[in-house]
């Protein structure tokens, strides 16, 4: 005969350990999980810095393209527009500033605080830049339309696609003129 008791020592040592195996496991997923998470945020704020750059940049090609156009403005004596064109430059020179000057953390900090304090400019932005987004898709749609009625086969009268319906037998007997 088995005896299935055990002594309250021994299943107390037991549970202890288990536990403690149980809590070292929690500890290691822990620390794996905040590597991970530690790994994504650089990441995150290495493409957020390389993009800052990149409107930075563009900020500054913009304000170059309006200082020459403001000279070449100038020289076909519309002085006025010449000088709008210098003066929007030179506030997207100091944008472009501005941007190279602060880090990605304190431009969006600066954004939420915007938002917080002014949510209607902000709404206003969103809904300004759906507008735009929803400008682009259709446009680029729009031109792919185009470009695929344009490079579609036409038959001799211009229709667009018949030759697909054409069958060989119509296409051989000369009731369709289509050199396919």
């Amino acid at each position: 005969m088995v005896d299935n008791t055990m002594d309250g020592g021994s299943s107390a040592g037991l549970a202890d350990q288990v536990k403690q195996q149980t809590q070292q496991a929690v500890d290691q997923a822990q620390d794996a999980a905040s590597k991970v998470l530690d790994l994504a945020k650089t990441q995150f704020r290495s493409q957020l810095e390389n993009q800052k750059n990149r409107v930075a940049g563009s900020v500054g090609s913009i304000a170059s393209a309006l200082r020459q156009a403001g000279q070449q403005l100038e020289g076909q004596n519309l002085g006025i527009v010449g000088q709008y064109a210098y003066s929007a430059a030179n506030e997207l020179d100091q944008l472009n500033g501005y941007i190279q000057r602060k880090r990605v953390d304190d431009l969006i900090v600066e954004a939420e605080d915007m938002a917080r304090a002014h949510p209607e400019i902000f709404v206003g932005g969103a809904f300004a830049l759906g507008l735009l987004a929803a400008r682009f898709f259709k446009s680029s749609r729009e031109a792919l339309d185009g470009r695929n009625r344009a490079l579609a086969p036409r038959d001799y009268n211009g229709a667009d696609d018949v030759a697909p319906y054409l069958s060989a037998r119509s296409v051989n007997e000369g009731s369709a003129t289509y050199a396919g």
